[in-house]
């Protein structure tokens, strides 16, 4: 918060960064309807809340 208290916020679906693990975290403020996701044919939840970060986290 180095910047008065301002943030820079990504927009809709952008990554906003990168686990160790190359798992790419997007942010989950959305203009759209929620749509599930999946990774080699596996459901990993509703694009792209924290529960679905961790599936895929899991699965990578």
């Amino acid at each position: 918060m180095g910047n008065g208290g301002i943030f820079n916020c990504a927009r809709p679906s952008e990554i906003q960064g990168i686990a160790s693990t190359n798992v790419p975290a997007y942010t989950n403020r959305r203009t759209s309807p929620s749509h599930a996701n999946y990774l080699y044919g596996v459901y990993t939840g509703v694009k792209w809340q924290c529960v679905e970060f961790a599936r895929r986290w899991l699965l990578l």
